[in-house]
């Protein structure tokens, strides 16, 4: 197993990326070990975000939903949901932090 997080993020958007491009080289086959790597970054990035909007956390339960509560058991698929939802959230960080600039 390899160590994680060798230098915290420091912001969301960080955390974000780091999360996606974890989960987007995932190079399991099996669903299973798939979801076990999908669920760890997901439970740290959780953790990262925790201070962050109502939305940001119901897209996180919206994802570990998929992962774990009720997959589709297709590796592909989820990776492609996956990627697409960290891109959702990378996005509502970045546009936060301009909207902060700009105040």
């Amino acid at each position: 197993m390899k160590l994680l997080y060798v230098d915290e993020p420091k912001s969301n958007r960080e955390a974000v990326q780091f999360f996606l491009d974890e989960a987007s080289h995932c190079n399991e086959y099996d669903y299973g070990d798939a979801m076990r790597e999908w669920n760890r970054e997901l439970l740290y990035l959780r953790s990262h975000l925790k201070d962050s909007s109502p939305w940001v956390f119901q897209k996180l339960q919206q994802m570990q939903n998929y992962i774990q509560f009720a997959p589709n058991w297709d590796v592909d698929s989820t990776r492609v949901r996956i990627i697409q939802d960290a891109n959702e959230l990378k996005e509502h960080f970045i546009l936060s932090e301009m909207a902060g600039r700009a105040a």
